[in-house]
């Protein structure tokens, strides 16, 4: 209960400053596990979530400034407010206030200690090499018209702007993709002289809606084979990465497919 009021008290002070900051008390876990089991709701022990609290290093804000952002080629100014966050002044006109966390396992859970500290972040930071954020707090922050990244992909998000800017895809996630895509497909024994192309949100986000698979076949095909081969990579690419929308095309029809926006990737052969 202490430690409690003690939370509540800074909280009410850090609401009335102009300038938030980023060490007084949050809120204790554990008094939020001790009244949920007391009224028989299920809620994990402090223990499992310790790894999802917000965590700083000494100097962590400078030392990003200072190796990697300072030179960065859309960054007009950096400004340090406090130990873990920073205006970032952009060439385009935008200014961003980025929270940077080192905070193991990113989840929603982290991202409500984030906003109790400055409800007003544009962008957040998870600074860990071996980090990670949840793809919930992902889309929460997406919803929320806020940047969740790892500090790579903050480095290549800010050359973009609203939605590919918050649902920015590193090259070598993209790469892996369709990588991942070409062995699937080489395994699914797909019929001579076939073509898989795959579009849409699957080689653009980091959160995706579904994968959009484009399969092209020479005619004359063995229909059964094809078939099969149209089974076989839906069940694999539904294993590995959610659901496909899979489309089968001649190659005459294709050469007559007009797309609104051609984002075809051939990942076959």
């Amino acid at each position: 209960m202490l430690q409690y009021r003690i939370h509540t008290d800074a909280f009410q002070d850090n609401c009335l400053t102009d300038q938030k900051v980023n060490d007084y008390k949050l809120f204790p876990r554990a008094f939020d596990y001790f009244v949920k089991t007391r009224l028989g709701i299920d809620s994990s022990p402090p223990e499992t979530v310790a790894r999802e609290e917000l965590e700083f290093r000494h100097n962590q804000v400078k030392t990003l400034i200072e190796r990697f952002l300072s030179d960065h080629s859309e960054i007009v100014n950096l400004q340090e407010l406090n130990r873990g966050t920073m205006l970032v002044q952009l060439k385009d006109g935008r200014t961003l206030k980025v929270f940077v966390t080192n905070t193991y396992y990113f989840t929603d859970y982290t991202l409500d200690r984030v906003l109790e500290v400055d409800p007003a972040v544009d962008a957040i930071i998870c600074s860990s090499p071996a980090g990670q954020y949840s793809d919930s707090a992902k889309r929460q922050c997406i919803d929320r018209g806020v940047g969740l990244f790892m500090f790579g992909e903050f480095m290549g998000a800010i050359l973009r702007s609203g939605e590919q800017y918050l649902n920015f895809l590193l090259r070598a996630d993209r790469e892996y993709r369709i990588g991942s895509l070409k062995r699937l497909s080489k395994e699914a024994n797909p019929p001579a002289r076939l073509r898989v192309f795959s579009f849409g949100s699957f080689l653009r986000q980091k959160l995706y809606e579904d994968i959009d698979l484009l399969i092209v076949y020479e005619e004359p095909c063995d229909s059964a084979q094809l078939k099969r081969f149209e089974c076989a990579i839906g069940d694999a690419t539904r294993k590995h990465f959610g659901e496909p929308d899979i489309t089968v095309s001649s190659a005459r029809e294709f050469a007559l497919l007009k797309l609104k926006h051609d984002n075809l990737s051939q990942v076959y052969p």
